[in-house]
């Protein structure tokens, strides 16, 4: 699959804060204020935009992601959409692949957080060599992936 990635855009702030919104709205189980958490995703999308990528297959914005350097020798995906047209159709996979290759290659550890009722997202995750190291909360995992 040939995937093309470029910076996002202001235009891209309200698609890919719709997102965070719909996943936090759909598999979140603690307890949390939306009324402040909601504002707090929008200020990090906005403020840390020159960090985000759009996902191009052809001339589609298919997705995007963030990657945020962690502690030295780690990198948390901290974000991971894809549009739902074009979900399931190795995009995701496509991706982590290409991430994972990266990280080999300059011995860097993966992290990232994942709701645990996101059973397919988890899944694509532990396919692609990610396991769980720990808990964020009742409602999320930590996944990692060390550098192979």
């Amino acid at each position: 699959m040939n995937l093309r990635y470029e910076s996002a855009q202001e235009v891209d702030i309200e698609t890919i804060y719709t997102f965070c919104k719909e996943l936090i709205e759909k598999y979140e189980t603690d307890p949390i204020d939306l009324d402040k958490v909601l504002p707090w995703c929008k200020r990090k999308i906005t403020a840390s935009l020159a960090e985000y990528r759009r996902i191009l297959r052809d001339s589609d914005v298919v997705g995007y992601f963030h990657l945020c350097p962690e502690e030295k020798g780690t990198v948390e995906l901290d974000d991971l959409y894809i549009h739902e047209k074009f979900r399931n159709q190795g995009i995701a996979s496509a991706l982590l692949r290409e991430l994972c290759a990266s990280a080999d290659e300059k011995g860097q550890t993966l992290l990232l957080y994942v709701f645990k009722q996101n059973e397919g997202a988890w899944r694509l995750y532990e396919r692609c060599g990610f396991v769980v190291s720990d808990e964020a909360g009742g409602s999320r995992w930590v996944m990692t992936r060390q550098p192979q």
